[in-house]
């Protein structure tokens, strides 16, 4: 299993269930929200039609799917299926099984996806401080960064600054009765820099180039 960047117990998952009838949340337990067409309300179909191509796990209580604009080669999403949880904000102490049943899930997918067993591929597992999406969703992001929906200085520092909410610091953010990250928005503006040694870089191309050819330990604390 690859290593991640900190250190994950084995998920004792199963594998994933077939998405039917009897598998779909209750209603009395979903909010049933108006869908729109808006974009950022489309995770939200996913809570509707687990059935979709796209989703590689699914419970009872959380659905994950692979991100439809990937910013790295393995790049998903793990949510909850109720639609209460909007963002961060709507956490509480009760929902704090929730978020390691959360991170277990990521263990699997990673644990499943990781086709070569590569010991060097680094994961994170975390959350947007402020989200472009109208439902709560754990990034569960390989650190090569390889892929060309990562295409601007925005998307890098959404995912390498502290923009990006490791599960952990959540979790106790949660149980101190305050998630709310909104503060950290201005990472966003952050100059370009490798997450690996830190030396910074003038545009999004030399900065890919520099990290393909980068020898600095993807484990070691930038």
């Amino acid at each position: 299993m690859p290593r991640t960047a900190l250190v994950h117990a084995q998920s004792a998952l199963g594998p994933k269930k077939r998405a039917d009838s009897s598998d779909t949340i209750s209603a009395n337990k979903r909010h049933k929200n108006t869908r729109s067409s808006n974009w950022a309300d489309a995770l939200l179909k996913f809570l509707d039609d687990p059935s979709d191509p796209a989703v590689v796990y699914v419970d009872d209580e959380v659905i994950a799917i692979k991100d439809k604009y990937p910013k790295a080669k393995h790049h998903f999403l793990v949510m909850p299926r109720d639609t209460k949880y909007r963002s961060a904000k709507d956490l509480t102490c009760d929902d704090l099984d929730l978020l390691r049943h959360m991170e277990g899930v990521a263990n699997k997918l990673v644990h499943d996806n990781n086709e070569n067993d590569d010991p060097t591929l680094e994961y994170r597992y975390g959350f947007h401080a402020v989200q472009s999406m109208n439902h709560l969703h754990m990034h569960v992001i390989s650190q090569d960064f390889d892929s060309a929906c990562l295409k601007n200085k925005k998307h890098w520092n959404s995912f390498t600054t502290t923009f990006f909410v490791p599960i952990e610091e959540l979790i106790i953010a949660v149980e101190k009765g305050d998630a709310d990250f909104s503060y950290r928005e201005n990472r966003l503006k952050d100059g370009l820099k490798c997450h690996r040694c830190g030396r910074a870089q003038k545009t999004l191309p030399e900065l890919k180039q520099h990290i393909a050819n980068c020898d600095c330990d993807p484990f070691a604390k930038v």
